[in-house]
């Protein structure tokens, strides 16, 4: 969804299932094990901002030149296949900011 002329904001979902069962995800960066028995890995959703500053502030064009600021905000809610830990919750933010010149 555009939210100003040249800027946007995603709200995204994501069900995770294993095709087959698995002790562990491998090269996903996620150290937590998983049971071997389920395959639900479980639900995510993602709320991505991307704000083109030298697009929406025409005026200051030249002070932001090309820059872009991406702000993300994501929750997830572990499934069965994490074992006792099903329905444990963690949330992650992240930002950057581009500035070029």
């Amino acid at each position: 969804m555009d939210i100003f002329n040249k800027s946007q904001i995603h709200l995204i979902s994501h069900y995770y299932h294993l095709d087959h069962t698995a002790t562990s995800l491998r090269s996903s960066g996620i150290s937590a094990a998983l049971d071997g028995r389920h395959k639900s890995v479980g639900f995510g959703t993602d709320l991505v901002m991307d704000y083109r500053l030298s697009d929406e502030w025409q005026g200051m064009s030249s002070l932001f030149g090309q820059s872009k600021l991406k702000l993300s905000l994501g929750h997830f809610i572990a499934g069965s296949a994490y074992g006792a830990a099903e329905g444990d919750q963690s949330i992650r933010a992240y930002s950057e900011f581009q500035f070029k010149f």
